[in-house]
């Protein structure tokens, strides 16, 4: 994976550039997730999955920085559902 370093933690990222900035997909990881899926702009933005580091997995839109935003489905580590329409990261 390309590297880079941003202020708050290490990021692997391996996907489309577009005027060095991450555009299309890609995958990136994190210390606290590994998103893969649509960017624009250096965000995601978007559909993409979101695999977190404490087991839970978010399928669905996405926007700025992985803020779950639109329609999608939550899945937490003991296996509870949260499925439907988010907004800025939580579920209306």
């Amino acid at each position: 994976f390309p590297t880079y370093e941003s202020e708050a933690e290490e990021v692997y990222y391996d996907g489309f550039w577009e005027n060095d900035m991450r555009n299309g997909k890609g995958n990136c990881i994190t210390e606290r997730v590994n998103y893969d899926g649509e960017w624009k702009n250096d965000q995601s933005s978007g559909v993409g999955t979101m695999h977190f580091s404490d087991g839970g997995v978010y399928v669905g839109e996405v926007t700025d920085g992985y803020i779950r935003h639109g329609k999608g489905r939550y899945v937490s580590p003991d296996g509870d559902i949260s499925d439907g329409q988010w907004e800025n990261d939580r579920l209306v």
